[in-house]
């Protein structure tokens, strides 16, 4: 992977505005990530990202993220409690997403720097969206500079169905507003 991964800046890197690593699964499993990213800055590929859990997240890679120039990267998050985070998000811890961040946060500040930057997703579902306004809340606790707000795609064959919010906007304004 390193050597196709060195093929491709050497081809596209100069031209490049951003460049997402996204690598089919988790991006901190992936045990070149941090070279990826410092090859792309090698590059000077302005903006360097990539979505993840957080669960990995732990902070020694925060600092090596932070040492490789990496610009911005993605929380799923979904909630603004436990409960409900780990039922939407199984299988991943909510104590240890948030003292990842909190970390990566901390070290940030300690540096006095702003990057990576943190954004976070919360996909809107009728079982989670009591929770936007303390999202928004938490995201400003967390340091993040985005939020992205997204409608759950149903899909019947997942049992999703149920938690669309389909075309009933008015609960949905209710916490817009909020």
């Amino acid at each position: 992977y390193k050597r196709q991964f060195l093929r491709w800046a050497d081809d596209m890197f100069s031209w490049a505005a951003s460049l997402g690593l996204m690598f089919g699964t988790e991006p901190t499993l992936n045990p070149n990530l941090l070279d990826f990213v410092k090859t792309a800055k090698e590059y000077r590929v302005p903006n360097v990202y990539f979505s993840t859990n957080a669960m990995k997240l732990t902070p020694a890679l925060s600092a090596s993220l932070i040492d490789a120039g990496l610009d911005e990267f993605n929380v799923s998050l979904d909630s603004a409690s436990k409960a409900t985070f780990e039922r939407i998000r199984r299988g991943a811890k909510w104590d240890t997403v948030v003292r990842n961040l909190k970390s990566l946060r901390d070290q940030k500040a300690a540096l006095k720097i702003n990057r990576p930057r943190l954004h976070l997703s919360f996909v809107l579902m009728r079982s989670n969206i009591q929770e936007l306004p303390q999202f928004v809340e938490l995201a400003a606790e967390l340091g993040a500079v985005v939020i992205y707000i997204t409608h759950l795609v149903p899909y019947d064959t997942l049992g999703t169905i149920t938690e669309s919010l389909g075309t009933d906007l008015d609960e949905l304004e209710q916490y817009i507003d909020r």
